[in-house]
């Protein structure tokens, strides 16, 4: 029998290893994955595409869009990220922008952001 407390060899996790049989082991696998692994990352600016094609009328703020993409409160690193794509998006024609606004804000140009989806294949 085991004792309870772990041993501070480095050798300890062998031991571990070797007393699991391979059918618990083949089972334990795809659970310790599942919780152990992290959210799939989110494509923010297709999430971001998707949010202004919904509402090709509306104007956003960069914090408004990140949060809808985040789904949540988004952080003052998301909300710059955000912001520098959608400038970046708005100078590819995906955006119109309204400068004279603060907080600045964007909303869809529905055409182009179809005919660039059509153009990579989605």
């Amino acid at each position: 029998m085991k004792h309870s407390t772990p041993s501070p060899e480095p050798t300890a996790s062998p031991q571990v290893h070797t007393a699991v049989t391979d059918g618990e082991a083949s089972e334990a696998k795809p659970r310790t994955r599942k919780a152990a692994g992290p959210a799939r990352p989110i494509n923010r600016k297709a999430r971001l595409r998707e949010i202004v094609l919904e509402s090709p009328d509306d104007w956003f703020t960069a914090g408004e869009m990140a949060s809808r993409i985040q789904g949540r409160e988004a952080s003052e690193t998301q909300r710059t990220a955000t912001y520098e794509m959608m400038r970046r998006m708005a100078k590819q024609g995906e955006l119109e922008i309204d400068s004279s606004s603060k907080p600045t804000k964007f909303r869809a140009q529905p055409a182009t952001i179809r005919e660039r989806l059509l153009a990579d294949g989605r």
